[in-house]
């Protein structure tokens, strides 16, 4: 679970000038759970689109920022993580 803190809430983009140059959809796992729970997502795969949509775009953002690395490194593992239950599910 320490792996997805930085992406369990609306990304702050008051701290960060010109995220929303470069992520035209922000996304967290918060929201996400919180359309799960109203019932928005019609299909999983929408479901799936928004968790990746959360890690697509801190690293969107954050390439190239030599201060802000690790948040590529934390998100291609969760992505990592993510694409490994996606494929465990479709399994069943």
């Amino acid at each position: 679970q320490s792996k997805n803190l930085l992406f369990l809430q609306p990304f702050d983009t008051s701290q960060f000038p010109g995220y929303s140059n470069k992520v035209a959809r922000p996304m967290d796992l918060a929201t996400v759970r919180q359309r799960l729970n109203s019932g928005l997502y019609i299909t999983l795969d929408a479901f799936w689109a928004e968790v990746d949509l959360c890690f697509a775009n801190a690293i969107a953002y954050h390439t190239g920022r030599p201060q802000t690395k690790h948040v590529v490194k934390l998100a291609k593992e969760m992505m990592r993580l993510v694409k490994k239950e996606k494929d465990k599910r479709n399994k069943k």
